[in-house]
This record gives C-alpha cells, structure tokens and sequence, in this order.
C-alpha cells in the first residue's frame, strides 16, 4: 500500500527549478497573447481563402479553420488566466 508523507507541503505544485514564479507568470500571460494572436491569422486566413474563391474544398477549410480558431482561442484564455492567478 501507498503511505502518505508526512509532510504535508509535499503536496504543492512544484515549479521548475531556475524559474521565479513572478517570470513564469509573465511567460504564461505571452504565451496565452501568442496564442490568441495565432487564433486571428487563422481566422483572416480563412476568411481571405473564401473571398479569393481558391479551388479548394471550402468546407472542410472552413470547418477545420473553425475548430483551429476555437482551440487556440481556448488555450490563450487558459494560459492567459493562469498567468494572472
């Protein structure tokens, strides 16, 4: 059987070592600005690609552009708050 340690601050999260938490915070507020900023180039993409009429299948563009829009738009609000805790 697993024994419980008897320290309890064994049990907080464990922060790489090298790194302030007052950096990491500041990398994670970038990374969540990054990703939201990649979330609107691959919005204006999709949008540019319907307007030019490109030979291509509108649909599944438009469809996995959604979903990449959705996803990145997710994680920079994730990375974003966390960032801010």
């Amino acid at each position: 059987m697993k024994q419980i340690p008897k320290n309890p601050s064994s049990h907080k999260k464990k922060q790489p070592k090298g790194i302030s938490p007052k950096v990491l915070k500041a990398i994670y507020i970038e990374a969540g600005q990054y990703t939201l900023d990649l979330s609107k180039l691959v919005f204006g993409g999709i949008i540019l690609t319907m307007i030019i009429n490109a030979e291509m299948n509108k649909i599944a563009i438009f469809a996995g552009g959604c979903i990449t829009v959705i996803a990145l738009t997710t994680v920079g609000f994730i990375l974003y708050k966390k960032g801010k805790e």
